[in-house]
Parts: C-alpha cells; sequence; structure tokens
C-alpha cells in the first residue's frame, strides 16, 4: 500500500521518466531497454485467482484454536471497513475512505502500522 503522497510521487516520476509525454493507448506495457512505459498492441489479461476469500471462518477457527490471528484480522478489517456499517460507524464516521492499507510503514524509522485509513475530513459550514 502506498500514500496518496506517494502515489502523486509515483505518478511524476511516470511523467518525467516519458518526457512528460502522453501515451495514447489502451494498453501499456514497459521497455526494459530504455526504462520506459510504452504503448501496447496486446492486452494483458490476469489469469490469477479471481474468486473472493470469505476470511472470516479462518479467523474465528483461530482465535477459538488460541492461535495467533492478527493478520486474519486486519485482512478481515481491511475488506470489510467500508462495509461493515459497524467499522464505517466506528472509523469512517462521515468522512470519505481514500485508502486503507495493513501492515504500512510509516515515518522515519519506517515502522509499521497495522492497519492504516486516509480519510477525507468533510467541511463543515459554520
Amino acid at each position: 500500500m502506498i500514500t496518496i503522497y506517494e502515489t502523486d510521487r509515483l505518478f511524476k516520476l511516470i511523467r518525467d521518466k516519458n518526457n512528460r509525454q502522453k501515451i495514447n493507448s489502451q494498453n501499456f506495457s514497459y521497455n526494459m531497454n530504455n526504462q520506459k512505459i510504452i504503448s501496447s498492441e496486446t492486452k494483458q489479461n490476469y489469469s490469477g485467482r479471481k474468486e473472493e476469500i470469505n476470511v472470516l471462518p479462518r479467523l474465528i477457527k483461530r482465535y477459538q484454536e488460541d492461535k495467533a490471528f492478527e493478520s486474519h484480522l486486519q485482512a478481515y478489517i481491511c475488506k470489510n471497513v467500508d462495509i461493515e456499517e459497524q467499522l464505517k460507524k466506528l472509523l469512517i464516521q462521515d468522512n470519505k475512505l481514500e485508502w486503507i492499507g495493513n501492515e504500512v510503514s510509516c515515518g522515519v524509522g519506517m515502522q509499521r502500522i497495522d492497519i492504516a485509513l486516509s480519510l477525507q475530513k468533510r467541511m463543515t459550514k459554520d
């Protein structure tokens, strides 16, 4: 997971690497020789796992067996934070969720935060 700042920085690096030239294409690839993003004739289709994974049964089972379940809990919260009404009310409140990540490295020491939410606060009119 990368932050909004890091996303903006990545876009800038890509634009600069391509001499700020817009690539008019529906498909893209990466040219290893000149290290640039290029237009591609071929559309790449994802062929990996596509079915949804329900982590809740595994989370409950690990909890009941008194086994470590932190990673399962993180996965459950990350997947359901914007869906489950209680989590939404507790964590997001009246703000707009920009992104969510788990094990997000932050700060100079690159300490990891278990779960981080980036919220866009709604301005109130006073």
